[in-house]
């Protein structure tokens, strides 16, 4: 098996939410593609709890649901960062949890 490395020099990341079944049981997907080309570097799907109207009726029904976003996000940034260059621009939508974990897997980005 040929793996190919690139030295990416930017990426754009967000995630989305889709369901398990039933709205009840939220996922988030992460993914990360290269700027430019948009050719997919990689993605992860994350367990998170419901939220709105639908959070006590989750909770009552289906019990505690852990979010694993964050986790999510620091599996898919390790797994990017050999493909990137050392001072490696980043956009996304600015949410706010990702700011610490860009900085702490790519200290050198813009």
């Amino acid at each position: 098996m040929y793996f190919i490395y690139y030295a990416i020099k930017g990426i754009l990341f967000d995630e989305l939410q889709t369901i398990e079944h039933t709205k009840c049981k939220p996922l988030s997907v992460a993914m990360v593609v290269a700027q430019g080309s948009r050719k997919i570097l990689g993605f992860r799907v994350s367990q998170m709890p419901a939220t709105g109207h639908l959070a006590r009726i989750a909770r009552k029904k289906y019990g505690f649901r852990p979010d694993h976003r964050r986790e999510g996000l620091r599996v898919l940034f390790k797994t990017i960062r050999p493909l990137l260059t050392q001072h490696p621009r980043i956009q996304s939508d600015e949410h706010p949890y990702y700011k610490p974990l860009i900085q702490q897997f790519f200290p050198d980005s813009k």
